[in-house]
Protein backbone atom coordinates (compact mmCIF):
# COMPACT_ATOMS: atom_id res chain seq x y z
CA UNK A 1 0.00 0.00 0.00
CA UNK A 2 1.38 3.25 -0.68
CA UNK A 3 0.94 6.81 1.40
CA UNK A 4 -2.02 7.56 -0.31
CA UNK A 5 -3.50 4.50 0.45
CA UNK A 6 -3.15 2.96 -3.32
CA UNK A 7 -2.94 -0.62 -3.54
CA UNK A 8 -0.77 -2.78 -6.04
CA UNK A 9 1.00 -5.87 -6.41
CA UNK A 10 3.61 -6.23 -8.95
CA UNK A 11 2.02 -9.69 -11.16
CA UNK A 12 -1.47 -8.03 -11.67
CA UNK A 13 -1.10 -7.44 -15.49
CA UNK A 14 2.04 -5.67 -17.30
CA UNK A 15 -0.05 -2.79 -18.14
CA UNK A 16 -1.10 -2.12 -14.25
CA UNK A 17 3.11 -3.06 -13.11
CA UNK A 18 4.18 -0.10 -15.81
CA UNK A 19 1.40 2.87 -14.89
CA UNK A 20 2.21 2.22 -11.30
CA UNK A 21 6.21 2.06 -12.35
CA UNK A 22 5.23 5.49 -14.29
CA UNK A 23 3.10 7.12 -11.37
CA UNK A 24 5.28 6.15 -8.62
CA UNK A 25 8.64 5.36 -9.46
CA UNK A 26 8.63 8.10 -12.45
CA UNK A 27 9.32 4.96 -14.54
CA UNK A 28 12.24 3.87 -12.81
CA UNK A 29 11.67 0.36 -12.29
CA UNK A 30 15.03 -0.35 -9.86
CA UNK A 31 13.84 2.12 -7.69
CA UNK A 32 10.41 -0.11 -7.96
CA UNK A 33 12.51 -3.34 -7.16
CA UNK A 34 14.11 -1.24 -4.26
CA UNK A 35 10.58 -0.64 -2.75
CA UNK A 36 9.78 -3.95 -3.46
CA UNK A 37 12.47 -5.96 -1.51
CA UNK A 38 12.43 -3.38 0.87
CA UNK A 39 8.53 -4.04 1.51
CA UNK A 40 9.28 -8.30 1.62
CA UNK A 41 11.95 -7.63 4.16
CA UNK A 42 9.65 -5.73 6.30
CA UNK A 43 6.54 -7.44 5.93
CA UNK A 44 8.81 -10.99 6.74
CA UNK A 45 9.20 -9.47 10.29
CA UNK A 46 5.61 -8.30 10.89
CA UNK A 47 4.01 -11.66 9.73
CA UNK A 48 6.93 -14.07 10.55
CA UNK A 49 6.57 -16.48 7.44
CA UNK A 50 6.96 -20.38 7.21
CA UNK A 51 8.48 -20.14 3.64
CA UNK A 52 9.70 -17.16 1.68
CA UNK A 53 7.64 -17.67 -1.50
CA UNK A 54 7.89 -15.95 -4.90
CA UNK A 55 10.88 -14.05 -3.92
CA UNK A 56 11.60 -12.33 -7.52
CA UNK A 57 8.12 -11.90 -7.83
CA UNK A 58 9.07 -8.16 -8.72
CA UNK A 59 10.27 -10.01 -12.36
CA UNK A 60 7.10 -11.39 -13.17
CA UNK A 61 6.56 -9.67 -16.01
CA UNK A 62 10.66 -9.06 -17.29
CA UNK A 63 10.74 -11.49 -19.34
CA UNK A 64 7.89 -9.71 -21.62
CA UNK A 65 8.78 -6.21 -20.76
CA UNK A 66 12.37 -6.02 -20.14
CA UNK A 67 12.13 -3.46 -17.80
CA UNK A 68 14.91 -4.71 -15.44
CA UNK A 69 18.59 -5.98 -16.20
CA UNK A 70 18.41 -8.88 -13.40
CA UNK A 71 22.18 -8.56 -13.18
CA UNK A 72 22.60 -4.94 -12.98
CA UNK A 73 24.04 -4.41 -9.65
CA UNK A 74 21.23 -2.03 -9.20
CA UNK A 75 18.87 -4.88 -9.37
CA UNK A 76 21.02 -7.64 -7.40
CA UNK A 77 22.19 -5.04 -4.30
CA UNK A 78 18.65 -5.05 -2.80
CA UNK A 79 17.62 -8.58 -3.93
CA UNK A 80 20.44 -9.90 -2.46
CA UNK A 81 20.23 -7.14 0.72
CA UNK A 82 16.78 -8.90 1.41
CA UNK A 83 17.74 -12.48 0.91
CA UNK A 84 21.06 -12.32 3.35
CA UNK A 85 18.69 -10.63 6.04
CA UNK A 86 15.92 -13.37 5.12
CA UNK A 87 18.47 -16.23 5.41
CA UNK A 88 19.33 -14.67 8.74
CA UNK A 89 15.92 -15.52 10.12
CA UNK A 90 16.13 -19.47 9.08
CA UNK A 91 13.36 -19.39 6.67
CA UNK A 92 13.05 -21.55 3.48
CA UNK A 93 12.80 -20.06 -0.09
CA UNK A 94 10.21 -21.41 -2.13
CA UNK A 95 11.09 -22.81 -5.45
CA UNK A 96 8.39 -21.78 -7.19
CA UNK A 97 7.44 -24.05 -10.25
CA UNK A 98 4.15 -22.01 -11.40
CA UNK A 99 5.13 -19.24 -13.94
CA UNK A 100 7.94 -21.98 -15.63
CA UNK A 101 5.00 -24.85 -15.16
CA UNK A 102 2.26 -22.73 -16.99
CA UNK A 103 4.84 -21.05 -19.82
CA UNK A 104 4.44 -17.60 -18.46
CA UNK A 105 8.55 -16.81 -17.68
CA UNK A 106 11.76 -19.26 -18.69
CA UNK A 107 13.39 -19.25 -15.39
CA UNK A 108 11.78 -19.82 -11.74
CA UNK A 109 11.27 -17.95 -8.27
CA UNK A 110 14.27 -17.07 -7.42
CA UNK A 111 16.06 -16.83 -10.58
CA UNK A 112 19.44 -18.82 -11.42
CA UNK A 113 21.52 -16.09 -10.35
CA UNK A 114 19.68 -16.13 -6.98
CA UNK A 115 19.14 -19.09 -6.34
CA UNK A 116 23.09 -19.70 -6.28
CA UNK A 117 23.55 -16.25 -4.20
CA UNK A 118 21.12 -18.42 -1.80
CA UNK A 119 23.28 -21.48 -1.84
CA UNK A 120 26.02 -19.43 -1.07
CA UNK A 121 24.42 -17.84 1.92
CA UNK A 122 23.57 -21.06 3.32
CA UNK A 123 19.94 -20.53 2.98
CA UNK A 124 17.42 -23.70 2.28
CA UNK A 125 15.05 -24.28 -0.10
CA UNK A 126 11.61 -25.86 -0.89
CA UNK A 127 10.11 -26.25 -3.96
CA UNK A 128 6.52 -25.92 -5.02
CA UNK A 129 4.46 -26.30 -7.77
CA UNK A 130 1.82 -22.91 -7.30
CA UNK A 131 -0.23 -25.16 -9.89
CA UNK A 132 -3.52 -23.16 -9.82
CA UNK A 133 -5.13 -26.31 -11.46
CA UNK A 134 -4.27 -30.08 -10.32
CA UNK A 135 -3.41 -31.26 -13.77
CA UNK A 136 -0.30 -29.13 -12.69
CA UNK A 137 0.59 -30.34 -9.56
CA UNK A 138 3.78 -31.99 -9.87
CA UNK A 139 4.70 -30.03 -12.99
CA UNK A 140 8.35 -28.74 -13.43
CA UNK A 141 9.21 -30.10 -9.77
CA UNK A 142 12.14 -32.56 -12.13
CA UNK A 143 13.55 -28.98 -13.54
CA UNK A 144 13.49 -27.33 -10.46
CA UNK A 145 15.19 -30.09 -8.60
CA UNK A 146 17.64 -30.46 -11.19
CA UNK A 147 17.79 -26.16 -10.90
CA UNK A 148 18.22 -26.26 -7.22
CA UNK A 149 21.43 -29.15 -7.31
CA UNK A 150 22.91 -27.36 -10.60
CA UNK A 151 23.16 -24.15 -7.97
CA UNK A 152 24.63 -26.80 -5.23
CA UNK A 153 21.59 -27.45 -2.98
CA UNK A 154 21.31 -31.13 -2.15
CA UNK A 155 18.62 -31.22 0.04
CA UNK A 156 14.51 -29.70 -0.43
CA UNK A 157 12.05 -29.03 2.74
CA UNK A 158 8.84 -30.74 2.42
CA UNK A 159 5.91 -30.26 4.19
CA UNK A 160 4.08 -33.18 6.51
CA UNK A 161 1.45 -34.22 8.56
CA UNK A 162 2.14 -36.25 11.98
CA UNK A 163 -0.15 -39.20 13.06
CA UNK A 164 -2.19 -36.46 15.18
CA UNK A 165 -2.55 -34.12 11.84
CA UNK A 166 0.11 -32.05 12.78
CA UNK A 167 2.14 -30.06 9.83
CA UNK A 168 6.35 -30.19 10.29
CA UNK A 169 9.04 -29.14 7.62
CA UNK A 170 10.71 -32.53 6.66
CA UNK A 171 14.35 -32.24 4.76
CA UNK A 172 14.41 -34.66 1.47
CA UNK A 173 17.71 -35.30 -0.42
CA UNK A 174 17.21 -33.67 -4.09
CA UNK A 175 18.86 -36.88 -5.44
CA UNK A 176 15.80 -39.14 -4.81
CA UNK A 177 13.47 -40.66 -7.23
CA UNK A 178 11.39 -37.79 -8.77
CA UNK A 179 8.32 -39.68 -7.39
CA UNK A 180 9.15 -38.31 -3.99
CA UNK A 181 9.10 -34.99 -4.67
Amino acid sequence: RMNDGREFSVDDTPEILQSFCNDYFNGDYYLLSKAYYETEACIADIIKPDIIGHFDLVTRFNDQLHFVDEEDSRYLKYALETMDFLVKKDIPFEINCGAVNRNRKKEFYPNTRLLKALFEMGGRIMINSDAHEAGKIRGAFKQAAEKAIECGFRSSYVLCRDSRGAISMKEIALEEPAGRL
